[in-house]
């Protein structure tokens, strides 16, 4: 059981964590860039 158990965590568990951490990189990176960006036009 704790051999199946391993093969879950590793094989659905990790990569839905990993997918979700992508996602949320992908979605909230672009909002935080673009203030950057905006920000750092009104100071130049």
């Amino acid at each position: 059981m704790t051999t199946a158990g391993s093969f879950w965590v590793l094989g659905v568990a990790l990569p839905i964590e990993v997918a979700a951490v992508a996602v949320w990189l992908l979605f909230g990176r672009p909002w935080n860039t673009a203030r950057r960006a905006r920000s750092r036009r009104n100071v130049s």
